[in-house]
């Protein structure tokens, strides 16, 4: 526009089609991991993104933004099993962000105010007949979640090794939802016909702080110290439950509070980046979804932990060779445990002991990539703290770019065949088998 004002337009727009069955046995598992489940499910996804990003400057020394945005996400799977189930998940965005940046010399302030009207809605349709009767059951629920948000955030540096860091956020969040439910059951002489809808309302207020003091010890070091309170709160997606038999509920979800204790270090070794993290994290009502019977995404449900705790360190680390090649390296552990409620001394599920990423992109000319990434994961506990086990992926892909906006990228996932589930439930004996080798190619135009 000038050379004081930007404007950048982005979108995105995403559609597949999915073919897939439930959840198979164990024994089937060790039969034939590529067996299909007794029900088929055929879903549609949509998603469109649209961001607009405004800059101005007025001065040398201020930045303004300002970005709409605008975010759609709709699912729709059909089941077929001895009844059929048609079913519609829509989630919808659209919100504000502004922000202004003050350069002041010896630091800098930021503050800016953030809108987001979320609205979601859930349709499920139930349809199952016998000689003798026909049952009919759809239920509609609509979710909203509606968000103000303030912030500000300063780093002031007192000399040339010492600086401070300081913010802090506050959330006000207001919730409305409703249900309804029709059942029709169709009998000889006896026709049912059921009708009920229920309606409530929160809000939901929330605030984050944090601070950082940071000390530089050498041209290329620093060593920090980072405390932090900070929030999640629930989106209208988690305050939605879903039953086999009873459908859509509303949940007393709480907002997930936490207090992280960090150290840190940054430098440049032999003129290679390193960094090495020590952290503690304590959490209250931490936000945990847990899918439920024996048919995978049918069925869950989002609860809260009473207390976790998590301590652990990483290390990272990257390398550039002959301007061509690049390496990197990230080693973590962390030790995740309930710490009160009915499970406490339990591992919290879902989180590895130990995470080991070594990465490699390789550019023999500037518009040509070849990349490997290689993941380990020790084993964890699903929701029911039953075992998972460790697992090795490998991923090798290449990418090329014709032009500044248009590439075309190639690869192979999980190269060595590595066997491992992503869904599994040992009480109900369902498994949903990981894809084993498998390829793919893109194209991207970005306008």
């Amino acid at each position: 526009m000038t050379d004081t004002q930007s404007i950048t337009l982005n979108t995105n727009y995403y559609s597949s089609k999915i073919d897939t069955t439930s959840a198979i046995s164990k024994n089937e598992l060790n039969k034939n991991r590529k067996s299909a489940g007794s029900d088929k499910t055929l879903q549609k996804d949509n998603q469109l993104d649209i961001s607009l990003d405004y800059s101005i400057k007025p001065t040398d020394r201020f930045e303004l933004r300002l970005t709409p945005y605008y975010q759609k996400i709709k699912m729709a799977p059909d089941i077929y099993s001895s009844y059929v189930t048609y079913g519609v998940f829509e989630d919808e965005k659209k919100g504000v962000k502004t922000k202004g940046r003050l350069d002041y010399g010896s630091g800098e302030f930021v503050a800016g105010y953030e809108f987001e009207q979320n609205d979601g809605a859930r349709s499920s349709i139930m349809d199952m007949s016998t000689p003798m009767m026909r049952y009919h059951h759809d239920i509609k629920v609509d979710v909203a979640k509606r968000t103000h948000s303030i912030y500000a955030l300063e780093r002031h540096d007192f000399s040339s090794w010492f600086s401070l860091s300081a913010g802090a956020r506050y959330e006000w969040a207001d919730y409305e939802n409703s249900r309804n439910t029709n059942v029709n059951i169709t009998m000889p002489n006896r026709p049912i016909n059921t009708i009920d809808g229920i309606q409530n309302s929160t809000n939901i207020n929330s605030y984050a702080f944090e601070i950082t003091p940071n000390f530089k010890y050498s041209d290329t070091g620093n060593v920090y110290l980072k405390f932090e309170r900070g929030f999640i709160s629930p989106s209208p997606v988690q305050l939605t439950d879903k039953d086999q038999i009873r459908g859509y509920s509303f949940n007393n979800l709480k907002p997930e509070i936490f207090k992280t204790y960090e150290i840190g270090m940054k430098d440049l070794i032999l003129g290679q980046f390193t960094s090495a993290t020590i952290f503690k994290t304590d959490t209250t009502d931490e936000i945990v979804y847990e899918e439920i019977g024996a048919t995978h995404a049918q069925a869950w449900r989002y609860y809260n932990l009473a207390k976790t705790s998590r301590y652990g360190a990483e290390l990272y680390s990257e390398q550039w060779l002959f301007d061509q090649l690049k390496l990197s390296q990230t080693l973590s552990y962390i030790n995740a445990q309930i710490k009160e409620g009915k499970d406490s001394g339990k591992r919290v599920p879902f989180v590895p002991k130990t995470k080991i990423v070594l990465g490699a992109d390789y550019s023999p000319i500037k518009s040509l990539h070849f990349m490997s990434d290689f993941k380990y994961l020790t084993s964890m506990v699903d929701s029911n703290y039953d075992r998972i086990n460790d697992r090795f992926v490998v991923d090798i892909g290449s990418k090329y770019e014709f032009a500044k906006n248009f590439s075309i990228s190639a690869g192979i996932k999980n190269l060595f065949n590595e066997k491992y589930n992503t869904y599994q439930n040992k009480k109900q004996n369902a498994y949903i088998p990981a894809p084993e080798r498998n390829f793919y190619a893109e194209l991207k135009y970005t306008f």
